[in-house]
């Protein structure tokens, strides 16, 4: 009897293990991209929509726009209209009694010697907040597709591991079987479930990294989904296709001039630091030209012998001041401590510069390694499928048990995990050294 069930299941082994190594073989299906309702665009738009942070420096490139329209407009003129009613008492009696006058007076700037240095530097002062505005654009761009990044990645294993998963769960039910039919150890068939359970618990504590990363993604840019999160974040994710030709990709190192050339950041502190050096050097206008007119009017006459008729008053002018700062200690101080304050910030620019070209090299060097245990995962990954393949073919020659296939399906599934975390670092340091470029991935 026990022979008879011993063959059964050699045939039963036989069947299943034929039809499990072809599904395992042709499962490429995993690597596949796909197309979500909720598109990386779709969040990017929403995460910068709902930025603070983004509103606010939009909100300060319009007033730094308003300072430099006024500079370039700097000779229009102030026009103001103030008038008087003044009633007299006491002794003696004047005439008229009672005066009413409107002035209207008209000044304007027509020449400064520092008026070309306060325009260019309310214009720089555009162009710093313009590239502020941008450098965050980037900012945002870069952690949306971060968490992106790290959802369809873990998609991407999430679906290895079901195939695996998949896999086990067939091999398990032979070693229970084989085990029952006293073919099989019960330490075997307890070991089969142990692995087992194991493997579902790494799987779950990575997967279910997922929501954490959409809950983090949310904290970080305010980005939110309406109705029930499970099925909303179901609908929004990345197209792999767009990053995958990433990990192809050759870094080099940014230097110097490449991050004063391209760094939003940067251009954005160096046109700042200009406006500041123009502005003090403005500080002190040493010439200027004013025109100016004042038209007084009386609208109340006095009796014929008081003199005082309605109309001009004979106060009228317009005249041209000019005014020449000859000596002025203080403003002069003033300019040149500003001065020294600008070089100061220089210094730390260049230095910062200099910490990020540092950085990049750092990088480069990191992914440059990453490359190498990326191959050596793969040439594992492809070593323990060819095993898998044998293995399941040997079972049938009595040659293996079911176990030995768990636990090559085991290792088979922490070296996905490990290629995982090898291409998420990769991504991460491309994204880095993009930013630092103010590129875009895709």
């Amino acid at each position: 009897m026990k022979a008879q069930n011993s063959l059964c299941l050699f045939f039963l082994t036989a069947m299943q293990s034929f039809s499990v190594c072809h599904a395992f073989e042709i499962s490429h299906d995993v690597n596949r991209s796909i197309k979500y309702g909720v598109s990386f665009n779709d969040v990017f738009e929403q995460a910068l929509y709902s930025s603070r942070e983004y509103r606010a420096i939009q909100k300060e490139l319009l007033s730094n726009s308003e300072l430099s329209n006024k500079e370039r407009n700097y000779y229009y003129p102030k026009v103001l209209l103030s008038g008087e009613v003044k009633e007299n008492y006491g002794e003696p009696i004047k005439d008229p009694r009672t005066t009413a006058d409107v002035k209207l007076t008209v000044n304007s700037k027509i020449y400064g010697s520092q008026t070309q240095n306060r325009q260019d530097a309310a214009g720089n002062n555009v162009l710093s907040s313009d590239f502020t505005l941008m450098s965050k654009e980037m900012e945002v761009y870069y952690i949306v597709l971060n968490f992106l990044t790290k959802i369809e990645r873990t998609r991407l294993y999430e679906r290895q591991a079901k195939q695996i998963g998949r896999e086990i769960e067939v091999h398990y039910q032979q070693q229970l079987r084989a085990s029952r039919e006293g073919v099989g150890t019960q330490s075997d068939e307890v070991d089969a479930r142990l692995k087992k359970s194991r493997f579902n618990q790494t799987v779950f504590g990575i997967t279910s990294k997922i929501d954490n990363y959409f809950r983090d993604l949310k904290s970080e840019t305010g980005f939110m989904v309406e109705g029930d999160p499970n099925v909303a974040y179901k609908k929004i994710g990345l197209e792999y296709s767009n990053i995958l030709p990433l990990l192809e990709t050759t870094p080099s190192v940014l230097t110097d001039e490449m991050l004063v050339d391209k760094n939003f950041g940067i251009l954005s502190n160096i046109k700042s630091l200009e406006a500041t050096k123009l502005s003090s050097e403005a500080g002190r206008e040493r010439f200027k030209i004013m025109l100016n007119n004042e038209n007084a009017v009386s609208l109340l006459s006095g009796s014929p012998s008081s003199g005082v008729n309605t109309g001009d008053t004979g106060n009228s002018y317009v005249s041209i001041k000019f005014e020449l700062d000859v000596f002025d200690h203080a403003l002069e101080s003033d300019k040149r401590s500003a001065l020294y304050l600008f070089e100061a910030e220089r210094e730390k620019l260049f230095k910062r510069v200099e910490e990020m070209s540092a950085e990049s090299e750092a990088l480069t060097y990191r992914f440059e390694t990453l490359v190498k245990k990326r191959s050596s995962i793969n040439k594992q990954i492809k070593l323990s499928k060819d095993l898998i393949i044998k293995q399941k073919k040997e079972i049938v020659l009595d040659k293996v048990k079911s176990i030995d296939i768990v636990d090559s399906l085991t290792s088979l599934n922490q070296s996905y995990i490990s290629l995982m975390n090898i291409e998420l670092e990769q991504y991460d340091i491309i994204y880095k050294l993009l930013e630092m470029k103010s590129e875009r991935a895709f």
